[in-house]
């Protein structure tokens, strides 16, 4: 079924239906596949498949729309495309999964479509498009959403769809926003579709204390899951940069250098390491074992003393008798 109008009727659609937007010199029958465009108007974009290879955009791809392009003929309402010359009708858009063709219309059209006016070249045309197209569609206005809404997700924008009066396509649920009800993710994700199953991206974790970062995984059923960044505290001494800002244990600098413990024979080399309940350092070195004290110039019993039992040691003595005598000092 096609639905072509005059150039006055379409305009009257297209201010009805759609803002306004800016205009290329282009013709209809010449130009490139048509794709949604800032403010409303539709331009070709410079991004149409290579070499015969039709582009994903992976715009609603979870919508239902199987039963409007299976066994569609060559050119029809429906049929995958790379350029108007492909469709019979003369307008190859941009459909869920690539470009599809379509035709004109007035106010209504097959199930599955609506009739959105749009801006081609320097002429006014109604256009059929699938329902919900744009859903999902990265945006940065509500004039990018085919009567939508732009809303945040994070720090990205995405199109909803007006479901005040309609119910939301498989994947999505209606949900209130400021201005009405909107289609939106039930996974509360726009970049996390079936089509992404498996995919990692990075995520964090921020409070007062930092910012940790890891890694999560794209489950369509449930969005992006399984962040395993660390949740930020305070930092302890334990060989982990708790607080996330890239040092480990900063405010225990001496960890690493040189200790010593125990005196005399049972001093012994280490180097400092955390405690064990993180509050502070401790020397890794264990003192040797103290033994009886010997004369022997060393402290033996390891109580900081020298041959304390034998406090001669050092003074004056003599041996010999008569002139034999001998002066000389205690030694061990």
């Amino acid at each position: 079924m096609k639905y072509r109008q005059n150039l006055y009727v379409a305009l009257a659609i297209f201010m009805a239906c759609s803002g306004g937007g800016k205009s290329q010199n282009v013709c209809p029958e010449c130009v490139d596949p048509v794709s949604d465009a800032q403010d409303g108007a539709v331009q070709d974009d410079g991004s149409l498949p290579a070499d015969g290879e039709i582009l994903d955009h992976g715009y609603g791809e979870d919508l239902a729309i199987d039963q409007f392009v299976s066994d569609v003929a060559l050119g029809e309402l429906g049929s995958p495309c790379q350029s108007n010359s492909d469709c019979k009708s003369g307008f190859c858009i941009e459909g869920f999964e690539g470009f599809i063709c379509t035709i004109q219309c007035y106010d209504e059209c097959p199930q599955g479509y609506v009739c959105r006016g749009m801006l081609l070249g320097q002429d006014l045309v109604s256009l059929c498009v699938p329902f919900g197209a744009s859903l999902c569609k990265p945006c940065k206005s509500d004039a990018q959403c085919s009567g939508g809404r732009c809303l945040p997700f994070g720090s990205q924008s995405y199109c909803g769809l007006d479901c005040s009066f309609q119910t939301c396509p498989e994947g999505y649920e209606c949900k209130d926003f400021d201005g009405g009800k909107q289609c939106y993710p039930s996974n509360g994700s726009c970049d996390c579709r079936p089509k992404n199953a498996g995919e990692i991206r990075m995520c964090a974790h921020e409070n007062e204390y930092g910012r940790c970062f890891g890694i999560e995984t794209c489950e369509p059923d449930k969005g992006w899951t399984g962040c395993t960044a660390l949740t930020p505290a305070p930092e302890v001494c334990n060989g982990k940069d708790d607080d996330c800002n890239g040092i480990t244990d900063e405010l225990w600098p001496e960890v690493g250098a040189v200790c010593t413990v125990g005196t005399g024979e049972c001093k012994r080399v280490g180097t400092f390491e955390c405690s064990s309940d993180g509050r502070g350092t401790v020397c890794s070195a264990t003192p040797g074992s103290p033994e009886p004290e010997l004369c022997d110039g060393k402290d033996n019993d390891c109580d900081g003393l020298i041959d304390e039992d034998w406090k001669e040691l050092g003074t004056v003595c003599q041996v010999g008798f008569g002139d034999c005598i001998a002066l000389g000092t205690w030694v061990c």
